[in-house]
């Protein structure tokens, strides 16, 4: 399902696609990064930027929620391909936790499913042991 919303502001009256959000939520057990709307050209920057920001608080486990989240575009894939490497240098872990059904299914046709272990909630990333 394609999400639409009115703009408002300057836009107003204007269709707005693409409504993209990050969003970080601390927990216990590792740090959950909700991704939400399509992660296209026009959102890599924002995404890039996120991604080092929590690159900078170096934490042991990221959760990648993208359960709101049904496409992703090569730059985006790239940044977390570089996000999950960079981590995985400081002894951290990453994984995906319940992917929208057409991004699982890109997942498996690139191949990141090897890349990125996956789960079907959040909560079975966070307790899945290393």
């Amino acid at each position: 399902m394609i999400e639409w919303s009115w703009g408002g502001g300057a836009n107003r009256g204007v269709f707005v696609s693409n409504i993209f959000n990050v969003e970080e939520v601390e927990d216990p057990r590792g740090l959950v990064v909700r991704v939400s709307g399509f992660m296209d050209l026009t959102s890599a920057d924002k995404f890039s930027q996120h991604l080092a920001a929590v690159m900078h608080k170096r934490p042991p486990l990221v959760v990648f929620d993208l359960s709101k989240a049904p496409y992703i575009s090569s730059p985006c894939i790239g940044a977390l391909v570089n996000f999950r490497n960079n981590l995985q240098q400081t002894g951290g872990d990453t994984r995906v936790a319940a992917a929208h059904p057409t991004l699982a299914e890109t997942f498996r046709r690139v191949g990141l499913h090897q890349v990125f272990p996956m789960f079907d909630t959040t909560e079975q990333a966070l307790n899945a042991k290393a």
